[in-house]
């Protein structure tokens, strides 16, 4: 059987999550070494409220108030707040997308005595997922040139069967014969660019998506 001969300070430490507790006032008490990397900060001691991290957004980027982050929402529900993505401001400003959950803590007669709160850096699931988002926009954005494509197409043909149709009018003067030939030459010219632009749109920079992503 084994036994295990670490301290619980030890195995706090040793935690591949970030992890941190505070009081029923939401004052920080205790954390291991991977909260303070992502912080950015090692806390002072009696003075952080809710988290070590400048300041706190959520996962669409909106800032959040203090009373509004996970542990301090904990604590005023007395209830856990579970898998809520963040995104927080270290000290130096550059920012980490996390994963954080948040489980109030009650003494043996269930008093409120404050909360746990066990945080993950999910930045690089992020970054695949704008990636992924970003693949699927070029996609949809090729097939919408296609199709339309296929329209301009479409109708590039009837214009040619028509010019053709009226360059073998016997009546056809010199200079309708003239304009005629000119409009074909234009047609071409429109069919290059159509090829180019909308059929395939791996060449024109339109299909080019905007990329954004998390400070790691």
């Amino acid at each position: 059987m084994f036994v295990s001969t670490l301290t619980p300070e030890g195995f706090l430490q040793r935690l591949p999550l970030a992890l941190c507790t505070c009081d029923v006032e939401g004052t920080i008490t205790d954390y291991n070494q991977r909260a303070v990397e992502l912080w950015g900060v090692e806390p002072t001691q009696g003075t952080h409220r809710f988290s070590g991290a400048q300041r706190m957004f959520d996962h669409r980027g909106r800032l959040l108030a203090s009373s509004a982050t996970p542990v301090a929402v904990a604590l005023a529900s007395r209830t856990p707040q579970c898998n809520r993505e963040l995104i927080i401001e270290r000290a130096d400003s550059t920012r980490v997308a996390v994963l954080s959950n948040v489980a109030p803590l009650f003494d043996e007669a269930g008093a409120l005595v404050g909360a746990v709160d066990v945080f993950q850096d999910i930045s690089d699931r992020k970054r695949s997922e704008e990636a992924r988002r970003a693949a699927e926009r070029v996609a949809a954005s090729m097939r919408l040139a296609a199709d339309v494509g296929q329209e301009i197409r479409s109708s590039i043909q009837s214009v040619t069967r028509f010019l053709e149709a009226l360059k073998q009018e016997a009546s056809l003067s010199a200079e309708a014969r003239f304009y005629a030939e000119s409009a074909r030459r234009e047609l071409d010219h429109l069919v290059g660019i159509t090829h180019r632009f909308i059929v395939n749109p791996t060449t024109s920079t339109t299909a080019r998506p905007n990329s954004s992503g998390v400070d790691s």
